[in-house]
């Protein structure tokens, strides 16, 4: 009887797995493969989008843009969830969530009718897919970075963030830079910290690249890819200007104000 239950059990996932992949149909592009459950029209919106907005991150960031880089067995694969329900049952995410990336298996997953799906979530996600290839996993790339680099590619995120800052900064309530690098948000309940976080990250890193250049920022990054720390890599890069962590603040605040 056993070994019949283990054999109907196995029967049974075999075909809900048959009958879910049935149900996702794809839309195939140049860097992007978008799976969905019956709305083609919104899936090619998300493809278009997505090929578009892999150029301008790429090039917003400084990195290049490699002839065969996220193509063919590499495409992305972007997951439309026909609605929330069934995003969350499929990926775990708690009720709040509007999309999730998984870097490893370079997946995006959302669903029809998420928040600003089209100018938020997808080039959120995507910048921190892009900047993750490029500069790996090893080195000590400190949270504010990463979700400054995916912040400043949302819509209207560097604008907010600008506003809110010029308002912390003229009443000295940011966050000082040595505690920003050691600080992981993502567990944290403290809802107006998180805010801060964001703002402050993406307004750091919108001042990196504005006031030194792309070039140097691509630099700054690899050197943390590497395996150096920020002083040392801010020292490298920049040694006459945002040399290290207390100087990078000083500038920052200047240029806030």
């Amino acid at each position: 009887m056993r070994k019949l239950f283990v054999l109907a059990a196995g029967l049974f996932l075999c075909f809900t797995f048959l009958s879910l992949a049935r149900d996702w149909q794809q839309i195939r592009g140049e860097r992007f493969i978008v799976y969905h459950q019956g709305n083609e029209q919104f899936a090619r919106r998300v493809l278009s989008r997505a090929e578009e907005d892999y150029v301008r991150i790429s090039q917003d960031l400084g990195f290049p843009r490699y002839s065969g880089f996220w193509i063919w067995q590499d495409r992305v694969r972007i997951y439309v969830y026909p609605d929330r329900e069934s995003f969350r049952k499929g990926t775990g995410q708690p009720e709040w969530s509007e999309g999730v990336a998984n870097y490893t298996d370079k997946t995006i997953s959302s669903f029809e009718g998420s928040f600003d799906f089209l100018d938020r979530v997808l080039p959120h996600e995507m910048a921190h897919l892009i900047f993750r290839d490029h500069i790996g996993f090893k080195g000590q790339v400190p949270l504010w970075l990463d979700e400054g680099v995916a912040m400043r590619q949302e819509k209207g995120g560097r604008s907010q963030a600008i506003q809110v800052m010029k308002f912390l900064v003229g009443r000295g309530e940011f966050i000082n830079l040595e505690d920003l690098t050691r600080m992981d948000i993502r567990g944290s309940e403290d809802k107006r910290l998180v805010k801060i976080f964001y703002a402050q990250s993406v307004s750091l890193v919108s001042f990196i690249i504005e006031e030194y250049g792309r070039r140097r920022f691509v630099e700054f990054c690899r050197r943390l890819r590497d395996g150096s720390s920020i002083n040392q890599a801010l020292g490298s890069v920049y040694p006459n200007t945002i040399r290290n962590l207390e100087i990078l603040q000083e500038r920052w605040v200047e240029y806030v104000k």
